[in-house]
C-alpha cells in the first residue's frame, strides 16, 4: 500500500499534462530519426543507374522469342529467306506505309524512291518499272518482270527494348 500512496501524487492533474509533453516529445524525436533513416536509404537508391547503357548490358545468351515479341505488338516479323528482294529491284524502294482496307482498290502505300515518296494504289506503276499488286497491313506485293515480290517494311538493328538488371533494390523490398 506504501507504493500505491506513492504514485497517486505523480499521476495528479498537475504532472500529467508534463507526463503526455514529455512522450510526445520522445515519440516525435523517434519519428524524425526515422524519417531521416528512411530519407538516406531513399537516397541511396536514386543514386544508382536505374537503367545500364546498351553497352554494358551483358546478354547471357539467352534467346529470345522474336516471334512472339512481335505477335504482342501486332507485327509480324519478315520471314528469314522470304521473297524480299531489293537487290533484284533496278530502283530502291522502301515501303514507309501501308493503309489495307476491306476492299483492296481501296488500299493505299506510301512507297519511298530516290525520286521522293508519294502514295500508291494497287495496280500503278512504281518508280523502276514495278507495279503495285497488293497492299497488305506489313508488307506490298509488287509485280516485276513478271515475278511477284513481297516489299516489307525496314527491319531497324537497334534495339528498342533494354532488359532490367536482374536485381533490382529497392527500400520496399530490401529489409
Amino acid at each position: 500500500m506504501k507504493l500505491a500512496n506513492r504514485l497517486i501524487p505523480i499521476a495528479s492533474p498537475r504532472v500529467l499534462p508534463g507526463l503526455a509533453l514529455i512522450a510526445l516529445c520522445a515519440w516525435l524525436g523517434w519519428l524524425a530519426l526515422a524519417s531521416s533513416d528512411y530519407r538516406q536509404a531513399l537516397d541511396a537508391v536514386a543514386r544508382q543507374p536505374l537503367l545500364q547503357p546498351l553497352s554494358e548490358v551483358q546478354h547471357e545468351g539467352v534467346a529470345s522469342d522474336s516471334l512472339a515479341i512481335a505477335l504482342m505488338f501486332g507485327a509480324l516479323p519478315a520471314t528469314p529467306g522470304g521473297e524480299h528482294h531489293e537487290s533484284a529491284q533496278a530502283v530502291p524502294l522502301t515501303l514507309l506505309a501501308s493503309l489495307a482496307a476491306e476492299r483492296p482498290e481501296d488500299s493505299r502505300a506510301l512507297i519511298g524512291s530516290p525520286e521522293g515518296s508519294r502514295f500508291h494504289r494497287p495496280g500503278e506503276r512504281l518508280p523502276g518499272g514495278a507495279v503495285l499488286k497488293a497492299v497488305a497491313a506489313d508488307h506490298v506485293l509488287l509485280l516485276r518482270n513478271g515475278r511477284e515480290q513481297r516489299l516489307g517494311f525496314e527491319r531497324h538493328t537497334e534495339r528498342l527494348l533494354v532488359p532490367r538488371p536482374a536485381s533490382f533494390d529497392s527500400p520496399e523490398t530490401s529489409p
